[in-house]
């Protein structure tokens, strides 16, 4: 076996190498995480803007529709009394 002399650079670079590795794979797990929950955030977003766009326009045909009944259609039939 080599002395410590020999075997001490080639440990500390494997060394190195490894915390590179995990410090990269841990980056690129934070990075993932914060663009899912962006994407996240963004779709929830997009759906209350579709749901309060959707609200608005029902709001806007029952604004138009008469508050009190005025019959029956054009051209059907009234109704028996219920007198």
């Amino acid at each position: 076996m080599g002395s410590w002399g020999t075997l001490g650079p080639a440990v500390l670079s494997l060394a190195g190498v490894a915390l590179g590795a995990i410090g990269t794979f841990f980056g690129q797990h934070l990075v993932i995480r914060a663009s899912a929950r962006q994407l996240e955030v963004e779709q929830s977003a997009a759906h209350r803007a579709e749901l309060k766009d959707v609200i608005l326009k029902f709001l806007g045909v029952a604004s138009r529709v008469p508050t009190t009944p005025t019959g029956s259609p054009a051209g059907s039939p009234r109704p028996p009394s219920w007198d």
